[in-house]
């Protein structure tokens, strides 16, 4: 058990000096984080966007950021690409 810890403790090591000496890396946590996530928030609406469901005909009004987030992970999901 001992030469276990001993190993992971040596890759540790070696991927902390890896990522130490990645500046872009570095930069995106330090820099470009922090500034996309309020940035981001703020870009959402949060008043209700009118829309009508197609399928339905019915009209909905869900919050702008609600609308935001089911937009984003429909254009993620690699089957309904469209």
């Amino acid at each position: 058990m001992r030469e276990q810890v001993m190993l992971l403790f040596t890759a540790t090591r070696y991927a902390v000096a890896e990522h130490a000496r990645n500046r872009f890396a570095a930069v995106l946590i330090a820099i470009f984080l922090p500034v996309w996530t309020p940035l981001a928030y703020v870009s959402m609406p949060d008043r209700p966007v009118r829309v009508r469901l197609q399928a339905t005909g019915e009209v909905l009004a869900p919050h702008g950021n609600e609308l935001t987030a089911v937009r984003t992970c429909l254009s993620t999901c690699p089957v309904w690409k469209g």
